[in-house]
């Protein structure tokens, strides 16, 4: 612990973990209490402000007074946010801390963290501590559940179906047009997914930046700048796979079926007749879907610097390295010049996304500054990149 202080701009701690990191940190003050917490020996940092005193963290026995009224908790500075719960963060009865009836301070311990839910930031290089309450609702995170469950099972099946994308193209029959009561219902199933992503690119959205801009929960300049980038990100991809195309395609649809119904009547020819099935669109939306995973595990984990940031990295340039090698042929087939110069912008957008994760991976992994811990932030980058590029050479053969 000691060397992990002395390698950290900050130290992070709540019931989600401990984040550690030598990035600057840059949080909001205004949504946060803080306090002065300086070095001891006994602690982690002795808290400070007015005349409250306390130990943040003991790594000997946490002890609390007979009479916890003797702490004052309307006036202590940190015991005073907690009137709900009788002004004790910790209420549960084994918490395994003992009663010393000579003591006059409270000590916080893991009990606090994980019975209030708190949050707290230790800023090494200026010895102050900031700490909140965190107030997610349940069905909040119910939400994020099902949604996470979801988004990784389109991602399964995405995945399937670029595999499979030449057996998608093989020629079906097409059936009779559905009853006009039943029409409403084909359209709402036809986009469906279109309906999905759309809501689901809001809701994450919305969410992402009021965790920024409301509750100041992120804590360092490089998770904000990741949230705006993804935003862009998402925006660009979904308008190009999705938005554009589905205002062409409803057009395109419409004349050509009045072709067909038009022809037929003329013909007298009532059989139906033999077309390409669409292949799936929804394989484009692989990267989209991380993306969507990315900042999903942001609202949880209140940061981006979580273990399950080395697989989307990969996952997401698995499908970068992708459209880099189906680029030319798609430039060859899209004879409109507004098309090719988007398709090019997209693949630039989907590279510079990234290249600022590989960073992030870098700065998580990176600790202290000896040449050890660079090589070993250096040989897990290159693992990224080199799996990543195997993966997505040998998907683009079998495709």
């Amino acid at each position: 612990m000691y060397s992990l202080l002395l390698e950290s701009t900050f130290l992070r701690i709540n019931s989600r973990g401990l984040q550690h990191s030598q990035i600057p940190l840059n949080i909001r003050k205004e949504k946060w209490y803080n306090a002065e917490c300086k070095p001891t020996l006994n602690a982690l940092c002795e808290f400070k402000k007015n005349d409250t005193t306390m130990l943040m963290f003991p790594n000997t026995v946490v002890d609390i007074p007979d009479n916890f009224k003797l702490l004052e908790p309307e006036t202590h500075a940190f015991l005073q946010g907690f009137p709900g719960q009788n002004y004790s963060p910790c209420t549960h009865k084994y918490s395994n801390r003992i009663i010393d009836p000579e003591d006059l301070r409270y000590e916080v311990s893991l009990c606090d963290v994980l019975n209030a839910n708190m949050d707290f930031v230790l800023d090494l290089k200026n010895n102050m501590i900031y700490w909140k309450q965190e107030k997610t609702p349940i069905f909040l995170y119910i939400l994020y559940s099902i949604l996470a469950i979801y988004l990784i099972s389109l991602m399964t099946n995405n995945i399937i179906n670029i595999l499979t994308i030449k057996q998608a193209s093989e020629e079906t029959t097409e059936t009779n047009r559905p009853s006009t009561h039943l029409q409403w219902f084909e359209t709402l199933k036809k986009y469906s997914y279109l309906i999905f992503l759309s809501s689901s690119l809001i809701f994450l959205l919305v969410f992402a930046f009021l965790e920024i801009l409301y509750r100041g929960t992120l804590i360092t300049l490089q998770d904000e700048i990741i949230v705006y980038f993804l935003t862009v990100y998402c925006l660009v991809q979904f308008t190009h796979h999705y938005l554009l195309k589905f205002l062409q395609s409803s057009q395109i649809e419409d004349n050509e079926t009045a072709k067909e119904e038009s022809k037929r009547l003329i013909d007298g020819d009532s059989t139906p007749k033999k077309s390409k099935t669409n292949l799936d669109e929804r394989d484009k939306s692989f990267s989209l879907l991380v993306a969507f995973l990315l900042l999903l595990i942001m609202l949880v984990y209140k940061t981006f610097d979580t273990p399950y940031l080395t697989l989307m990295t990969t996952l997401f340039l698995i499908r970068s390295w992708q459209k880099l090698f189906s680029l030319q042929t798609q430039h060859q087939k899209d004879s409109q010049k507004l098309v090719q110069n988007f398709l090019i912008f997209s693949t630039l957008v989907d590279f510079f996304i990234a290249i600022n994760l590989i960073l992030l991976v870098y700065s998580s992994m990176r600790s202290g500054s000896h040449l050890v811990a660079s090589m070993r932030a250096y040989l897990h980058i290159f693992s990224i990149v080199f799996t990543s590029l195997v993966v997505a050479l040998g998907m683009h053969k079998i495709i």
